[in-house]
């Protein structure tokens, strides 16, 4: 937080120093969990622990002191002091998406499958595929001779 606080300066950071109020409409539908790990060195917690700074009116900055982003891979890893999965992306859409009103998906941690795609446009002429040598140089040029 030191950075922020550097950044946008003593007045506008201060508003870090609280959470969102329960009754923010961020939090409406909202349960929250956090890892096992977390309640333990966190103690109890019912509600999300994010803080922002407003600029004209709307929130410029969301941070939290609790992992999001561990969350938000899918991974139920113990040692995070963080949300579960489902509340960090049940949390991360409603902030981007605050209009939306369908439910967030859980992050997924089955391995990325290539889709067929549209066949690839041809190569330049001195471009090559992995694995091929360069082309042989124009007529008239030479390597390495230096521009004599």
């Amino acid at each position: 937080m030191t950075e922020l606080r550097t950044i946008f300066g003593p007045e506008l950071a201060a508003q870090l120093d609280q959470p969102f109020p329960k009754s923010d409409p961020l939090y409406e539908g909202l349960t929250v969990e956090y890892r096992h790990f977390a309640k333990k060195a966190l103690g109890l917690l019912d509600e999300p622990q994010l803080r922002a700074i407003r600029i004209n009116n709307r929130r410029a900055v969301v941070f939290s002191r609790v992992d999001l982003s561990g969350g938000l891979v899918g991974q139920a890893v113990d040692g995070i002091v963080g949300y579960t999965p489902q509340s960090a992306t049940e949390l991360m859409v409603k902030l981007l998406l605050p209009d939306s009103k369908k439910p967030a998906t859980m992050p997924t941690n089955r391995p990325v499958t290539p889709r067929e795609s549209a066949p690839r446009a041809p190569r330049g002429p001195r471009e090559s595929a992995p694995g091929e040598t360069n082309p042989p140089p124009r007529s008239g040029t030479t390597r390495g001779s230096g521009g004599r």
